[in-house]
C-alpha cells in the first residue's frame, strides 16, 4: 500500500469576477487531443469547439499581500501545520498548493492563476494554481487579495485529501491481490490518480 495526497482550490462564482485588466488565454486555433489514439477519431474531432465557440480563460496572479496571508496562516495548513502524515505523503503529480509555492519560492512575488470555467453552461470557476488546505475564512482573504477576485464569492472552499492506494501491478486482472490470495479489492482503492474521491 502507498499513500497519496491531493488538494483543490476554492470554487468561485463567475459573476463575482472582475476580468477588466486581466489577460485572456484563448484555446489553440486547431485544438489537439492529448491522446494519439484520438487522432483518427473523427467523431471526437468534430466535438472539439472551434476558437470562435470557445471561452477564453482569464489569467491573474497572486500578490505580495496574498503571500503574507499564506505565511501568517501556515500553522493552519495540513501540509505545513503539523499533520506529519500529510506532509510525508506524495502527490500523484506535481501540483503544489499555494502554501507550498509561498514556502518553496520565497523570492517570487507572484504565482500565475488560470480562472477556468467548469463548463460552457457553468458559472463555477476553478482558480487553477491556488490549491489549499487553509480554513475557509483564510481562503476568502486569499481570494480577495488577488487582482480580479477582490469581490469574489466563494461557492465552495478548497480542501486537501490524503488516501491509501494499492499499486495496480500488485493485482491480478480479477482485482485479487497477488500476495494475498482470495483477497479482492474494489476499483476505487486501485485508482492512483490525483482525484479519486
Amino acid at each position: 500500500m502507498g499513500r497519496l495526497k491531493t488538494g483543490t482550490p476554492p470554487r468561485i462564482d463567475l459573476k463575482s469576477i472582475d476580468t477588466e485588466g486581466l489577460s485572456m488565454q484563448w484555446q489553440d486555433d486547431s485544438p489537439e487531443p492529448f491522446s494519439f489514439l484520438s487522432l483518427n477519431n473523427t467523431p471526437l474531432k468534430d466535438k472539439l469547439p472551434t476558437k470562435s465557440a470557445s471561452l477564453p480563460t482569464p489569467i491573474t496572479h497572486t500578490t505580495p499581500e496574498t503571500h503574507q496571508i499564506v505565511k501568517q496562516n501556515l500553522f493552519h495548513s495540513a501540509e505545513f501545520g503539523g499533520l506529519k502524515d500529510y506532509a510525508l505523503a506524495r502527490g500523484p503529480r506535481y501540483c503544489p498548493s499555494i502554501e507550498a509555492k509561498v514556502v518553496r519560492f520565497p523570492t517570487r512575488s507572484a504565482h500565475q492563476i488560470w480562472l477556468e470555467r467548469e463548463g460552457f453552461s457553468s458559472n463555477v470557476v476553478y482558480p487553477n494554481g491556488i490549491s489549499t488546505s487553509l480554513p475557509k475564512h483564510v481562503q476568502l482573504e486569499i481570494l480577495h487579495s488577488i487582482p480580479g477576485l477582490r469581490n469574489a464569492v466563494m461557492l465552495q472552499p478548497g480542501y486537501a485529501v490524503e488516501y491509501d492506494y494499492v499499486d495496480p501491478r500488485q493485482l491480478c486482472p480479477t482485482l485479487e491481490l497477488i500476495d494475498v490470495q482470495v483477497c479482492f479489492l474494489c476499483f476505487a482503492s486501485t485508482v492512483a490518480g490525483g482525484f479519486a474521491t
